[in-house]
């Protein structure tokens, strides 16, 4: 297991991503559950999307996918700041390989609802994201990708230094 060193701090939230290995067993047992459609819909009941103070782990395959969307959904909007906007398309490459889907529908948005359905929002505290280079190792290559989404031994350790 790849541990990174360090977390993020600030006066408001800390936390660190840990990157397990994913055996092809990993990867098959998430294609059960998920893979082998012709359309994947992805919808925000299905983890957490919302990564803020709580110090928890979040260790739930859908946690993983969620906060990777976000942290790659995050560079892709400031693409005019020199954003990532491979990482999404890393994101679905990967996602769609290993879960044998055709097609990925991302019913998620970075926008604050103006409707008041806060429930539907995603977002990660500001200085663990990407825009502010944290949390970012898992696009390093599509292996680690794939490691940080389908191992067992991945997650998000979320928090606040304020404890």
């Amino acid at each position: 297991m790849k541990i990174r060193s360090g977390f993020v701090s600030n006066s408001s939230s800390s936390s660190f991503i840990v990157i397990g290995t994913a055996t092809e067993e990993h990867i098959k047992f998430h294609r059960g559950q998920w893979g082998g459609k012709e359309n994947l819909s992805v919808t925000p009941d299905l983890g957490c999307h919302q990564f803020g103070w709580d110090r928890v782990e979040y260790t739930n395959f859908w946690d993983r996918v969620f906060f990777a969307w976000i942290q790659a959904a995050y560079m892709q909007k400031e693409r005019k700041n020199g954003g990532h906007p491979e990482w999404m398309k890393m994101l679905n490459k990967v996602l769609k390989d290993k879960l044998k889907v055709k097609r990925i529908h991302w019913n998620v948005s970075l926008e604050t609802p103006a409707s008041g359905h806060w429930d539907d929002w995603c977002y990660i505290d500001h200085q663990s994201a990407s825009h502010e280079g944290q949390n970012i190792e898992m696009f390093r290559s599509e292996e680690e990708l794939t490691n940080f989404i389908f191992s067992p031994n991945s997650y998000i350790q979320g928090g606040n230094d304020n404890e």
